[in-house]
């Protein structure tokens, strides 16, 4: 959780300033779920969901990667949502 932590901690100002993030998976073959949760799902607090779409890139990342981001990103988006409404 702490890579997760630091990788946010890089990426989260590009966004805000609406900058191209690429992200480069070359080699990776395992994926932890918490570091995944702690990278990407609280970007979801202050960014949407189709803002990210567009300023986040992923290259080489695996069917296994993509599921758990999908996943992870799915739970925070319903998560934020809901959070929203109370």
């Amino acid at each position: 959780s702490d890579s997760g932590q630091k990788l946010y901690d890089i990426i989260y100002p590009c966004l805000l300033r609406g900058e191209l993030v690429q992200l480069d998976f070359t080699g990776v073959l395992v994926f932890a779920s918490p570091f995944v949760s702690i990278a990407f799902s609280q970007l979801l607090k202050n960014i949407r969901k189709e803002k990210l779409n567009k300023l986040i890139e992923f290259t080489y990342l695996n069917a296994d990667g993509w599921n758990i981001i999908h996943e992870i990103m799915t739970n925070a988006k319903h998560y934020y949502t809901q959070s929203l409404k109370l």
